[in-house]
């Protein structure tokens, strides 16, 4: 069977009928006449906003005028690096980088001879001058330093007590000494008193799981720890 024929549609305009649009209704949301008003720029054949409206954008412009404007943003000064490293530690920096195929592979051992060397933490122009010295960028290090709970980014007290809190450990009664030594110390995780004798801190797994719950006293290990033995070690720390 042939199907009908189908008459094709009109040329040279749209062959859909169109209803007037009625001039007293605001134009529909998202279409290029909502939202312009007579800011500069209007696309040509929007209408100027008029009545309640244009009174409410010439107010919103005064007040836009007269507001007080925000003061910026103080501009970030990065820190001067420390000249590094310090005679005492070339040797032994220049030992490590031969380890490496590249310099910056020996980020973290470093960072470890600076610690020690500046008084058990990392200041920021110490991880500048670290950088500077392996050609690496400041957030770079930085980013190392943060993530790795043995590098300290505030100084810290002569005894920095290290409280492991991995499963083993915690399954042991971590928690118990670090209360132990909130009670001894009157210090929380990551503070440190007044006199510097004493940091507190809670690290991840320091290697110790067989002989847990273990802590770290500044490079030294104490494990199968107690409460009390914590108190006794804590009395001779001076």
């Amino acid at each position: 069977m042939t199907p009908p024929a189908v008459s094709p549609p009109p040329t040279g305009g749209d062959p859909r009928p169109r209803e007037p649009r009625d001039a007293n209704q605001p134009p529909a949301r998202g279409t290029r006449g909502g939202g312009y008003a007579e800011a500069a720029g209007a696309p040509a054949g929007v209408a100027p906003a008029s009545g309640p409206a244009k009174a409410a954008t010439a107010a919103g412009a005064a007040a836009a005028a007269t507001a007080p404007r925000k003061t910026p943003a103080p501009a970030v000064v990065p820190p001067t690096p420390v000249p590094f490293p310090p005679d005492d530690l070339k040797a032994a920096c220049e030992a490590l980088i031969a380890r490496y195929p590249q310099r910056a592979a020996a980020l973290i051992p470093i960072l470890h001879l600076a610690q020690k060397r500046f008084d058990g933490w990392i200041s920021p122009e110490v991880e500048a001058g670290v950088a500077q010295y392996l050609g690496v960028s400041d957030q770079h290090v930085r980013g190392v330093v943060t993530f790795y709970t043995m590098f300290n980014t505030k100084p810290v007290g002569r005894h920095h007590v290290q409280v492991c809190r991995t499963l083993s450990c915690w399954l042991r009664g971590a928690g118990e000494l670090t209360r132990c030594l909130e009670r001894k110390t009157g210090l929380r995780p990551g503070q440190t008193d007044e006199a510097r004798r004493f940091t507190v801190s809670e690290v991840e797994c320091l290697g110790l799981c067989e002989v847990a719950p273990a802590l770290f006293v500044n490079e030294d290990a104490h494990v199968n720890v107690t409460p009390e033995g914590l108190e006794k070690l804590l009395d001779g720390l001076k």
